[in-house]
């Protein structure tokens, strides 16, 4: 789908927004769950712009209104609390108000839900070793898993389960990349890269690195 990228570098941030598009934030400096879905999406894509992404959120409303699913559950937030990270909003075209809507009221009935551990122990597995296996436990979702969960109002389909979805996933199947230079990978992304380059990369994985 064709879609527009607004990129906003530190210290800046949109004051209006549109409901349906959604955020890939990256800020290395986060916490430990944002620090391992970093080093796992090193190994799944390599040193890449896919990977630079270790958090998304969804855009519910006008003013910068927030959906997103964090450690201590799904919650309401506002952009401007990434004032002071990297982030793009990926902005799809060809979408009717009505899908926007449908986006938005998913992200909305989430709200409340903890956050999806065994979903993202989950990915452990699927990012180190490319295992195909799908482990989750009801609604409660990951970030990127929450908005996959949202966008796939209006789209067909992910190439993966929703479960599986990473913030590089989103990247990948939206194709964002950026002028940002590349953050600078530490002893563990190079050791879990050494790893994960052992074992071959899925199809569609290897169709977004090579396209």
């Amino acid at each position: 789908m064709d879609r527009v990228i607004l990129e906003y570098p530190r210290g800046d941030y949109p004051v209006a927004t549109t409901p349906g598009d959604f955020l890939l934030v990256c800020d290395w400096t986060e916490n430990f769950i944002g620090s391992l879905i970093r080093a796992g999406e090193r190994v799944w894509y390599g040193n890449t712009d896919f990977a630079r992404w270790t958090h998304s959120a969804m855009i519910v409303g006008y003013q910068g209104e927030l959906v997103e699913a964090l450690a201590k559950g799904v919650e309401r937030s506002n952009i401007s609390k990434y004032a002071d990270a990297d982030f793009v909003v990926v902005h799809p075209l060809d979408v009717t108000p009505a899908q926007r809507a449908l986006a938005v009221a998913c992200a909305e009935a989430m709200v409340g839900e903890t956050y999806g551990y065994v979903d993202y122990l989950g990915l452990v597995p699927r990012a180190i070793f490319h295992w195909n296996l799908s482990v989750h436990a009801g609604n409660a979702p990951i970030c990127s898993e929450l908005v996959a969960r949202c966008t796939e109002k209006y789209i067909a389909k992910y190439p993966w389960s929703v479960e599986e979805i990473m913030p590089a996933s989103l990247a990948a199947y939206w194709q964002v990349h950026t002028a940002q230079p590349l953050p600078e990978l530490n002893l563990w992304d190079r050791f879990l890269n050494a790893i994960g380059s052992v074992f071959p990369k899925p199809k569609p994985e290897l169709a977004y690195l090579q396209g």
